[in-house]
């Protein structure tokens, strides 16, 4: 019988091998994992593995990224950088730093400073300012920045343009 929980990288891996053998597999040589799992499910080769594969008996799973989820993505810091530059463009603020003390403000931009940053800089502004930095230099968030403005552009109305910015902002 099949068991079809099991993933690839648990046939090529070791978790799946150490309840075949006592033998250490880090030693064991891809080759031999492979012939061992052939013996167990009565495989011929590795055709009849990728059958198994097709057939949707024996799935691939991701690996897990590790670590906590990033708050500040290329989208977000895009979505800064859209901001900051209507408020420079429309509330004529003198630069970067003005527009990100209007900004923080907002309870939506104050909630996306993680707490060692708040406490790191006396003036939350300061945070934001500093991911706005980053954006600038990022170039993924800046394509994305290019992308939101090409299209705010064919924008009809003001009303438009604010439904959209609250769009962005669910994201």
């Amino acid at each position: 019988m099949i068991n079809s929980n099991i993933s690839l990288f648990d046939v090529i891996g070791n978790e799946l091998y150490q309840d075949f053998s006592e033998v250490d597999t880090s030693v064991k040589s891809l080759d031999e994992r492979l012939a061992n799992i052939y013996e167990t499910y009565g495989l011929a080769d590795l055709d009849d593995l990728l059958q198994l594969f097709e057939n949707d008996l024996i799935t691939i799973k991701s690996i897990k990224k590790r670590g906590a989820k990033k708050k500040w993505t290329s989208q977000l810091r895009a979505l800064l950088m859209l901001e900051v530059f209507i408020l420079n463009t429309k509330n004529g603020c003198t630069n970067d730093s003005e527009c990100c003390r209007m900004l923080v403000q907002s309870k939506y931009w104050k909630s996306k400073l993680v707490a060692s940053d708040a406490a790191y800089y006396a003036d939350h502004s300061d945070a934001l300012r500093k991911q706005h930095t980053i954006a600038k230099g990022d170039v993924e968030s800046v394509e994305i920045f290019n992308e939101h403005l090409t299209y705010i552009g064919t924008l009809d109305t003001s009303m438009d343009i604010i439904d959209y910015f609250k769009k962005l902002r669910t994201f």
